[in-house]
């Protein structure tokens, strides 16, 4: 038997606390998102981040991130990120 796990979408808030935050936070943005639009991404990046926000913005849909040259640029920015804010060298 599998476990059922349920979101309740309408108490989900992935920006909850994000005011608060003062490290530096980097967002990586699909440009041709249906589940969650660049726009409305965006809009609530810029009114709810306190701190040093760095968007990444992809040409690709939501899901295309995780393989393929969308999952190596990912990488790649992450480890610029990591490497740019935590003085790590990759």
């Amino acid at each position: 038997m599998r476990p059922l796990i349920l979101i309740r979408a309408d108490k989900f808030d992935p920006l909850g606390g994000a005011e608060e935050m003062r490290t530096p936070v980097m967002i990586q943005v699909a440009r041709y998102d249906r589940v969650a639009p660049i726009t409305q991404s965006l809009d609530n990046i810029q009114a709810n981040f306190g701190g040093t926000v760095e968007i990444q913005t992809y040409p690709i849909g939501h899901f295309d991130i995780y393989s393929g040259e969308a999952f190596h640029n990912s990488v790649r920015d992450h480890l610029g990120f990591f490497s740019s804010h935590l003085r790590l060298r990759f």
